[in-house]
């Protein structure tokens, strides 16, 4: 069986192009390629026109020079799109020619692209040269079943590519507009990605898969979506800005690494249960950076930056893992929930107004740095179960030089709060000249100071 990246290499003709004609792809790559199980199902002889490998049909469109009363040769093409797309069976490639389709030479994209069909585009001198430009923004370019597309541009379309069943691979496009939807059973990958203007990401539901690769947008407007039992992951993520949050809902679970983002409304979860890791993310936003109100987070290194409004990281009802990662600069607290549980190692902590920690809940702190916050390192209150180290497995948290004081306990209960094996501010209510505690050390009820603050129901076990 002939590779399934043969689909894509033959493009006769080029049209050359200025290159500020039309965005340069997010790779500057050419080529892309159909699933294995497409190529596995192409079968026919290749005419005198077809692509190489003899893997089905080679058809031909161009919008200047074309007919649709033609065969569809490289020497005789179509004129649109859908022409070719009521003639191509499964594993045709049909080829564009550069210029731009829509309602100049006739097409409407409202025929499906036919199951285990390939769409390819060419992209000369690291430009787009073909552009589908849709006549209404209720415009979608829809997959029938299994198909591929690669390097063109999608301008207007309100979404971009539709898919509701069978396994769809995508390289090298763009699209100004709405991104793709994912439903059903679909199984989506996108190499490469160029979202230009107020570009969308997309929404995938259902039991359906999208996965971004190497994905560049710019402002990203609508509300990127993972639902239901769906899956959506994204690496090498760039974005200028987004006016929406990425939300994620249902038993959706979502991965997201290598990601640098500008001024947005970060990540939120919703009702339900979603599974999301967040690795390698830096973000500065206009609103809490995470907001999670349910489910499970994985947040492993990255920068977290709230410049606005509100804490940098907020949770209610979520069980949230940090891990490696740095808050900063947020006008509230560093991360801030009062119902779930909070687990952070080797995490960094400064500059944020209200201080570090701010909590009613559970929190297991090991191995990380508050730091130089103008208010409270760890503040917890009411019924909150606090973990920053025990005798046997040691904090090894640095406390330090925050304004107000480094750690403030007012809880209910009468409870004793561990927290050995610290570094401390040195010398400074009871701490050495390392910033360490004795064995069998304590705060004591009613405490005052830079170390601590305590209150008559509560007290901190500092010995190390």
């Amino acid at each position: 069986m002939i590779a399934a990246s043969t689909w894509f290499v033959s493009i006769v003709a080029v049209v050359t192009i200025a290159c500020s004609a039309s965005p340069a792809p997010a790779d500057g790559g050419t080529d892309g390629g159909l699933p294995d199980a497409i190529a596995s199902d192409a079968s026919g002889d290749a005419s005198g026109d077809a692509t190489e490998g003899g893997l089905g049909t080679g058809l031909w469109v161009d919008p200047i020079k074309g007919s649709d009363g033609s065969p569809g040769t490289n020497l005789f093409p179509f004129k649109t799109i859908k022409k070719a797309f009521t003639v191509a069976q499964k594993g045709d490639v049909v080829n564009l020619v550069a210029g731009t389709y829509g309602s100049s030479n006739g097409d409407d994209f409202s025929t499906p692209i036919p199951d285990g069909v390939a769409l390819v585009g060419t992209t000369p001198n690291g430009t787009y040269a073909v552009t589908l430009e849709a006549p209404n923004t209720s415009d979608t370019l829809t997959f029938a079943g299994s198909g591929a597309v690669s390097s063109v541009w999608l301008k207007g379309f309100g979404v971009s590519f539709t898919a509701t069943t069978g396994t769809q691979a995508l390289d090298t496009v763009a699209w100004s507009g709405g991104g793709p939807s994912v439903s059903g059973s679909a199984q989506m990958t996108i190499n490469g990605v160029t979202g230009i203007n107020s570009a969308t990401i997309g929404t995938v539901s259902n039991t359906a898969k999208l996965v971004m690769n190497d994905a560049t947008f710019g402002d990203v407007t609508g509300i990127p979506t993972c639902s239901d039992n769906a899956t959506f992951s994204a690496t090498n993520l760039t974005m200028a800005s987004a006016s929406n949050a990425f939300f994620f809902t249902g038993s959706c679970t979502a991965s997201i690494s290598k990601a640098k983002i500008g001024s947005s409304a970060g990540f939120l979860t919703g009702n339900g249960a979603p599974n999301v890791t967040l690795d390698s993310i830096d973000i500065s936003s206009d609103t809490p950076a995470v907001n999670a109100a349910g489910g499970t987070i994985t947040i492993t290194n990255g920068t977290y930056s709230n410049t606005l409004s509100g804490s940098a990281i907020t949770s209610s009802n979520a069980t949230v893992t940090i891990s490696g990662a740095t808050i900063e600069n947020s006008p509230k607290y560093g991360i801030e929930f009062d119902t779930g549980s909070v687990t952070a190692t080797g995490i960094t902590i400064t500059n944020c107004s209200f201080g570090g920690i701010y909590t009613s809940a559970a929190l297991k702190l090991r191995s990380s740095t508050i730091q130089n916050t103008p208010g409270r390192g760890v503040q917890g209150y009411g019924l909150a179960v606090l973990d920053l180290g025990t005798t046997t497995d040691h904090g090894n948290n640095k406390l330090l030089s925050n304004s107000v004081t480094d750690v403030d306990i007012t809880l209910l209960n009468n409870q004793t709060v561990n927290a050995s094996g610290n570094t401390w501010n040195a010398s400074t209510q009871g701490a050495d000249a390392a910033g360490h505690f004795a064995a069998g050390a304590t705060s004591g009820f009613n405490a005052t100071g830079a170390n601590f603050i305590t209150s008559s129901s509560a007290q901190l076990s500092l010995g190390p």
